[in-house]
């Protein structure tokens, strides 16, 4: 008897050893721990004339599209994006819809200079904003239907997954104001 309660001790003593500290896990490991939304895009119209190109000398049409975006970061600790631009949310894209089929796609960056070297840019716990403004040159001349969504990355930070957002229907204005 006595044997078998050192024995018994010995193993009860293991088996509390691989039960977790904290309970059972209320996160469900297949969710991602850093999501995008984007809560509204708009679309803002004008024309321009091109000076060179093939559509020199044509007046051209173009939309600046605003989307309001939303990086939850989820993952613990505070992530650091590395950019050659200005922002954590300079590896995202910014895709237009037409049922649910791509007809256009624009890098956020593509507009904008870069910095010689890539600057470190943090993603706090939590949620972050920002309003992203894309310019596009229109190639439909119909914007009924028209959808947009957001997808990306967050190069140089630990977060290696591939972020992209539900699409969300363009409201035509005419100013981008608040």
């Amino acid at each position: 008897m006595k044997r078998c309660a050192g024995f018994c001790s010995l193993l009860s003593g293991a088996i509390l050893v691989l039960l977790p500290l904290e309970g059972p896990s209320m996160q469900d490991p297949t969710k991602p721990k850093v999501t995008l939304t984007v809560t509204r895009v708009r679309g803002w119209e004008y024309s321009a004339k091109e000076l060179e190109g093939e559509f020199a000398g044509k007046e051209v049409r173009y939309v600046v599209l605003s989307c309001e975006a939303v990086i939850d970061n989820q993952t613990g600790e505070d992530l650091t994006v590395h950019s050659n631009f200005a922002s954590a949310f300079d590896g995202l894209s910014v895709q237009i819809l037409r049922d649910g089929r791509k007809v256009g796609e624009r890098h956020y960056t593509l507009h904008q200079s870069p910095f010689s070297e890539p600057r470190p840019f943090v993603l706090k716990q939590g949620k972050t904003q920002k309003d992203m403004r894309i310019p596009f040159r229109l190639a439909p001349a119909d914007w009924a239907g028209l959808q947009a969504r957001l997808v990306g990355g967050l190069p140089g930070s630990t977060f290696k997954g591939k972020l992209a957002s539900k699409p969300v229907p363009i409201e035509r204005v005419t100013s981008l104001d608040p």
